[in-house]
C-alpha cells in the first residue's frame, strides 16, 4: 500500500509539475516525498493524507519551515529540464510575495536561461 496525500497548490488553477508532484488544477493527489511534503506546507500548500499509512508516515513539521525560499530537496536536479526550473521559480516567486500575477512570474522566469534559474533557486551554499 502506498502513502496517499492530497496537496491543494495556493494558486486554484495551476497544473504543472512541482517536487516531483504533477498538479492539475491545483490539485495533485498521490505519493510524495517527506521533503516534498515539508516544501509544501511550508510554501503554503494544503496537506492531507487521505490513507491510515501516510497517517501514520506523515512527517514532524519542520521547526522553521522556509518561507522565502524553496528547500534544495523541493529544486529540480541541475540537469532537468528548463521547464522544470521555470516551474521552481514560478512557485518561489508566488511563496516570496503573496499577491504575486502567476503569467507574471511565468513569463519572466520564462524569459531566464536555464542557468540564470539555477543561479537564482540554488542557495549560495550550493552553487
Amino acid at each position: 500500500m502506498t502513502n496517499t496525500w492530497k496537496i491543494t497548490a495556493p494558486v486554484a488553477a495551476f497544473t504543472g509539475d512541482v517536487a516531483g508532484c504533477a498538479f492539475a488544477n491545483g490539485t495533485y493527489t498521490g505519493a510524495a516525498s517527506v521533503g516534498a511534503l515539508n516544501y509544501f506546507r511550508g510554501a503554503g500548500y494544503t496537506v492531507e493524507a487521505l490513507d491510515d499509512q501516510a497517517a501514520a508516515a506523515e512527517p514532524e513539521p519542520p521547526h522553521d519551515p522556509p518561507v522565502d525560499n524553496p528547500t534544495p530537496a523541493a529544486l529540480p536536479a541541475k540537469s532537468a529540464a528548463k521547464a522544470e526550473w521555470v516551474e521552481a521559480a514560478v512557485h518561489a516567486a508566488l511563496a516570496e510575495e503573496p499577491g504575486v500575477d502567476e503569467a507574471e512570474a511565468r513569463a519572466k522566469a520564462d524569459a531566464m536561461t536555464k542557468d540564470q534559474l539555477v543561479e537564482l533557486l540554488t542557495p549560495k551554499e550550493e552553487a
